[in-house]
């Protein structure tokens, strides 16, 4: 075999290596692997709750009063954001509330 050959199967089989350590799976990025996720905040900004919206009429009304009740409970709020899975809506729901105040802070200094 040749120099250049071993060097190109070496360097094919640490792309390989490296793709898997550092990317691992492809994540789905379709619209339809999105879901919407409900989050109750504590009174104090942090999470206490994420729960996925379930698909029936019904069932989102069940929920979305049940939710209502425990954030009057412990003085909080409720988010609805749309994310992949409940890890990555929690800092989507985290996000949004930074996105929100840069947004209305750029938009002050833009209006000065």
């Amino acid at each position: 075999m040749k120099a250049t050959e071993e060097v190109a199967k070496l360097l094919d089989s640490a792309r390989a290596t490296l793709a898997d350590t550092t990317t691992g799976p492809a994540r789905p990025s379709r619209i339809e692997d999105f879901r919407r996720y409900l989050v109750i905040f504590t009174s104090d900004d942090r999470i206490f709750l994420v729960r996925c919206v379930p698909e029936e009429e019904a069932e989102r009304q069940e929920q979305a009063a049940a939710a209502q009740r425990r954030a009057n409970q412990i003085r909080g709020s409720i988010v609805v954001v749309t994310a992949l899975d409940a890890e990555t809506a929690r800092d989507v729901a985290y996000a949004d509330e930074l996105t929100r105040e840069w947004n209305t802070k750029a938009w002050q200094a833009a209006n000065a």
